[in-house]
């Protein structure tokens, strides 16, 4: 479970992130992570949003993604503004 599994915390994921370094399918030379926010069900469980901004990388490059990742969820934490942009390549 991620540390910031918290409702009005931003987080990010991706379906095809690198797995232990290497790429999720053989042909694989980059990726992307989603960032978007929980929020809370219904039910009262914890659910994302929709994706705020993406990021993106090469597989090789995978930790440089996450480290913007996280940059980027603890920047929208604090209400420091991304805008307009809704992607960027990590670098």
């Amino acid at each position: 479970m991620s540390k910031r599994k918290v409702e009005g915390r931003y987080d990010y994921d991706g379906m095809c992130k690198p797995v232990n370094g290497k790429p999720h399918w053989k042909e694989q030379e980059t990726f992307s992570v989603s960032i978007f926010q929980w929020v809370k069900k219904s039910n009262g469980g914890l659910k994302k949003s929709k994706s705020v901004y993406r990021i993106h990388g090469r597989v090789e490059d995978a930790e440089a993604v996450y480290k913007r990742a996280e940059e980027v969820c603890t920047e929208l934490d604090q209400g420091i503004s991304i805008a307009p942009l809704k992607s960027e390549t990590a670098r």
